[in-house]
């Protein structure tokens, strides 16, 4: 990949991971119903992104 393109998908990255934690901060103010939900994916959501990272650095030797 393009230094260019691996620069914007990290930011992207960065930015969505801080949206969901934007978004389960939301959810605890207001006291929705989706926190519990929210508050998984804040924790999963980093760890699925790992893995993906980890399986195509994997496929790629």
């Amino acid at each position: 990949m393009k230094q260019t393109t691996k620069r914007i998908l990290s930011i992207l990255v960065i930015l969505s991971i801080l949206l969901v934690i934007g978004l389960t901060l939301y959810c605890a103010f207001t006291g929705s119903r989706a926190f519990f939900g929210m508050l998984a994916l804040m924790f999963f959501y980093p760890l699925l992104l790992w893995v993906l990272i980890f399986l195509y650095k994997k496929g790629q030797k």
